[in-house]
């Protein structure tokens, strides 16, 4: 299966900045078929010379996106929290903006590929880049 993403733009170009070099984009990006296998986005890669960043959040299937500037598409990761709590009844507390284990008991967080031919979802993005 190939990989299909669906990219939906705020904006019809880029907003420029000062310079006039560098600009940004936002939009909506649905990856309906995900594959290890990455295709350019290209919808995305038009618009830049050079994509230096793009910024994500979880898909609304609770996939993160990384974008991968080598294939110039979004790795696709299922993001996996492991919560194991010890037998004397210690608790897990969040603090600091982390999970903690007091005791005995551990938190895991570990992030593994999608698996081909899964729909990950969508999510929204901003993109910079030369011009």
């Amino acid at each position: 299966m190939a990989y299909t993403a669906a990219v939906t733009f705020d904006q019809p170009h880029p907003v420029k900045d000062k310079s006039g070099d560098w600009g940004w984009m936002s939009g909506t990006v649905n990856i309906t078929e995900y594959n290890s296998t990455l295709v350019e986005i290209t919808d995305i890669t038009k618009h830049f010379k050079v994509v230096k960043r793009v910024v994500t959040e979880l898909s609304d299937e609770c996939y993160a996106f990384y974008w991968n500037s080598t294939d110039s598409a979004f790795d696709a990761y299922n993001i996996q929290t492991t919560l194991t709590a010890d037998t004397s009844g210690n608790a897990l507390t969040y603090t600091g903006g982390a999970l903690h284990a007091t005791g005995g008991g551990t938190v895991d967080m570990t992030r593994a590929e999608a698996t081909d031919a899964t729909d990950v979802g969508a999510a929204n993005f901003i993109v910079y880049g030369t011009l």
